[in-house]
């Protein structure tokens, strides 16, 4: 997979201040940190980031050629996290990782649920516990999603962190084996189960009546 460039602009000066103006020239602030870089501030086009977060092969996991303006420094990152604006949406800041080859970094991946459950079938209700689980592996083998096949799901059946498929090289992190997603009996049939177990916890005793007298 070709790696996409974003250029970049390394700053002195940071602060709310500055980022506003930042901004209001068409660019947005940055910072670019990793295990074998020093953290530096930058300035950067949101177009390109925004780009990448959308329409990435792996999404805001996409691998990217970080390259620092009227330079030949490079560096090989992804994007760690962004800000957005709540009302316009647009993006504020970003954050870049910066890797070297072995690296490996934790990161937050989405769940695409497949197929249609059985259990669903025979009117089960599906819910889904999880949409995003944590991972770890070197970027270039992280996923832009993990695909969880439900189409075997029976009602009372469930489907736990533990089975989901990664990639060779890519490792789940979690503390508690959850489920992801289960189907459960629909509303109306459990109901009808409780009031058919009421019936017949109560048919003895009308029996045992009916012998007394």
């Amino acid at each position: 997979m070709e790696k996409i460039s974003i250029e970049i602009r390394k700053r002195e000066y940071t602060g709310k201040g500055i980022a506003h103006r930042i901004r209001a020239l068409g660019y947005i602030p940055a910072v670019v940190y990793g295990p074998h870089t020093d953290a530096f501030a930058a300035v950067v086009d949101p177009e390109p980031v925004k780009k990448v977060i959308v329409n990435g092969p792996k999404g805001i996991n996409t691998p990217i050629t970080l390259k620092v303006a009227d330079s030949d420094v490079t560096y090989n990152a992804i994007i760690k996290d962004y800000q957005k604006d709540p009302v316009t949406r647009q993006i504020l800041h970003c954050d870049f990782w910066a890797y070297s080859d072995g690296d490996q970094v934790m990161t937050s991946v989405p769940l695409n649920f497949t197929g249609k459950s059985k259990g669903v079938e025979k009117g089960g209700r599906l819910s889904r516990h999880l949409y995003t689980v944590k991972v770890k592996g070197a970027p270039e083998l992280l996923p832009a999603a993990i695909d969880v096949d439900i189409t075997n799901l029976e009602i009372n059946q469930q489907i736990k962190l533990d089975a989901l498929p990664v990639p060779e090289g890519v490792q789940l992190v979690f503390r508690h084996n959850v489920p992801v997603v289960s189907v459960r009996m629909g509303r109306g049939e459990a109901l009808q189960e409780e009031e058919t177990a009421e019936g017949e916890q109560e048919a003895p005793a009308q029996g045992g009546e009916e012998t007394k007298a």
